[in-house]
């Protein structure tokens, strides 16, 4: 540490004594002062510190949705560009663009379409159900807006001149009942453009999650698509219930039925700060003096970026510097010589109490990767703290490092003093493993054998992570985790399916890119089983984990230890065997969707006395 150790050092009672004794007049009008913009910043950072969590909420679940899209349509792009896959095959494309979809349920529907006009498209129904619309057809629809010939040879003509896929501007489908983004990406074989392939990507979640998030804070949320154009607000949900021939609610936001918006659009705004901050980069208005709104932009989703922000009651902020307010014009005549002396000794203080307050801050929530070291303070006790606070950060480093940051964070934000106490739930158990990872080892150096884990391991975690799964531990070369814990969730199954889906999709495409290098393929095997387990910190006191027990582990143990003996026809050593999933009928029954699967009988697992049906997922091969 580069904090001097032997520096004179005023302790701060010294300081305030003598300031005090001598200034006893100027002090009342200085606390007068101080309390007052104290409060109204106090006030101002918990209203940042809100609109920062619900902003980064938001923008991490807009991107959770819409960023997986664009690597579902890479590895579509890359079979057709290759030749591996042929929009004229309908049983290619049914099972190609069934498994895309598959990965990302957020996708309406997948099209594509040739230089000839000749059109393949998968969608998803109202229910989880998949259609194929057969080849030859000459008038296209995207999205839900049904193109001309006219239009489409434009869009082919448009699409033909882009180096890579695009975001369309977003539209209100009245077939859907709700907005719709469209994303186009030209496709080019041996560097001849050959056709563009779409993905359909509906916007109702984010409406939904929107209107969840105004439920449960007095806030309102929104999404701006450019300046003024509402493309995702919570009073969508009852349009998109019942909307009325001809009305556009993604319309300027003059004519939305939002006050603060509606102000926004006519001028009545000034900026109270300008998003210059670089940890929170937005940007905070005063609306009419009605309102605060807090806004930052994202790019990347269409020709105009997107704004996300949140609208306060200004009222809220208000209450309490009204009260200070009337007290601090009483001590406006003693402040003339407090201000002088006063300024030099409260500014020296306040910063360096900031940026203690500002590092305990991101400690709180882990944010160590972005926390500088505090400088040295002449006095005394700030001295120690920048000192503590220094020494906590270097330790704190060490400690991301050997333990899960994720979990640690969900079980920060989970509510309730007993989330850590043991306990027995219901919930799906996740077990991975590479098939013949020792073997391929003995050829590989250490580094090679770390980098190759590393990859392997961030790969799967982030398939487990998006379905909001807890990754438990890395052992060896296979992944532990599981679903419902610590958050509560009914769905638990389904979504360890999709991760388990995801996965294959994910290894599959990763293959891909090492056979294209002369590198071996990896055989991943995955095994699923729901339950009931124990849940909790288990270990001794002076290590304990955040794990699950049970038999219904021990299960998923065991199935994944089976998956090495299946491959994706039933033929062991099968080389384009990527990924085999098997799951119980104990996770079947948990089902609340169908998922392509078929029964491979009953087993018996070893350890358990009766014989387990299993089944194996199917139906997310490319080739």
């Amino acid at each position: 540490m580069s904090v001097a150790k032997n520096r004179f050092r005023l302790p701060v009672a010294a300081a305030l004594v003598g300031g005090v004794s001598a200034l006893i007049l100027a002090a009342v009008g200085g606390v007068i002062l101080i309390t007052f913009f104290t409060a109204r910043a106090s006030t101002l950072e918990l209203l940042r510190d809100r609109a920062d969590l619900g902003l980064e909420l938001l923008e991490t679940r807009i991107r959770g949705q819409l960023d997986p899209i664009t690597d579902v349509r890479n590895g579509l792009v890359a079979l057709i560009a290759a030749g591996d896959l042929d929009p004229t095959n309908l049983d290619q494309v049914r099972t190609a663009f069934q498994g895309a979809l598959s990965a990302v349920p957020q996708a309406k529907a997948i099209i594509y379409v040739g230089t000839d006009l000749q059109t393949a498209r998968v969608s998803r129904g109202e229910e989880p159900l998949l259609e194929i619309i057969d080849t030859g057809i000459s008038i296209v629809a995207m999205g839900g807006v049904t193109e001309t010939l006219d239009g489409v040879f434009a869009m082919l003509d448009s699409a033909s001149r882009m180096s890579s896929g695009a975001w369309l501007p977003p539209l209100w489908v009245q077939s859907l009942n709700q907005p719709v983004l469209n994303l186009e990406v030209p496709v080019r074989r041996d560097g001849q453009f050959v056709g563009v392939l779409f993905a359909v990507v509906e916007l109702g979640r984010l409406v939904e999650y929107l209107a969840y998030l105004e439920a449960q804070e007095s806030a309102s949320a929104f999404v701006l698509y450019g300046p003024d154009h509402v493309l995702v607000h919570p009073k969508l949900l009852d349009r998109m219930v019942s909307v009325g021939e001809g009305e556009v609610p993604l319309s300027e936001a003059l004519t939305f039925l939002d006050p603060a918006l509606s102000m926004l659009a006519a001028g009545m705004q000034s900026v109270i700060e300008p998003g210059e901050d670089e940890h929170r980069m937005f940007t905070s208005l005063d609306i009419g003096g009605k309102y605060i709104l807090m806004f930052r932009e994202i790019l990347g989703y269409g020709p105009q970026p997107w704004r996300i922000g949140m609208t306060f009651q200004a009222s809220e902020v208000n209450k309490q510097l009204d009260q200070l307010r009337t007290i601090s014009f009483l001590g406006l005549g003693i402040l003339v010589v407090a201000v002088i002396l006063g300024f030099w000794v409260g500014r020296t203080i306040s910063r360096q109490i900031s940026a203690l307050a500002d590092t305990a801050r991101k400690l709180s929530t882990l944010d160590v990767a972005n926390t500088v070291e505090l400088p040295d303070s002449r006095f005394k006790e700030l001295a120690a703290a920048s000192q503590s606070f220094n020494a906590m950060t270097a330790g704190l480093r060490w400690f991301e490092t050997y333990v899960l940051k994720t979990l640690v964070l969900r079980l920060m934000q989970v509510a309730g003093d007993d989330v850590t106490v043991s306990s027995e739930r219901t919930l799906t158990v996740m077990f991975t493993d590479i098939r013949g990872f020792s073997t391929m080892a003995e050829h590989m150096d250490a580094p090679a054998i770390a980098a190759l884990l590393n990859h392997h391991f961030e790969l799967l975690s982030g398939c487990i992570e998006v379905e909001d799964g807890t990754v438990d531990k890395f052992i060896g070369d296979s992944v532990m985790a599981f679903w419902g814990a610590p958050d509560y969730v009914d769905d638990h199954a389904v979504r360890g399916v999709r991760a388990a889906q995801a996965i294959q999709l994910a290894v599959h495409l990763d293959n891909q890119n090492r056979r294209a290098a002369g590198k071996p393929p990896i055989a991943v095997r995955v095994g699923l089983h729901s339950g009931p387990v124990v849940v909790g910190n288990i270990g001794s006191k002076s290590r304990v984990n955040y794990t699950v027990v049970g038999d219904t582990v021990n299960a998923a143990s065991r199935l994944e230890s089976l998956a090495k003996e299946i491959g994706l026809a039933g033929n062991p050593g099968d080389p384009d065997d990527d990924c085999v999933v098997l799951f119980s009928e104990a996770t079947k029954a948990a089902l609340e969707i169908e998922v392509p699967a078929k029964s491979l009988g009953n087993h018996k697992l070893r350890g358990r006395s009766e014989e387990v049906q299993v089944y194996q997922l199917v139906g997310d091969s490319m080739d």
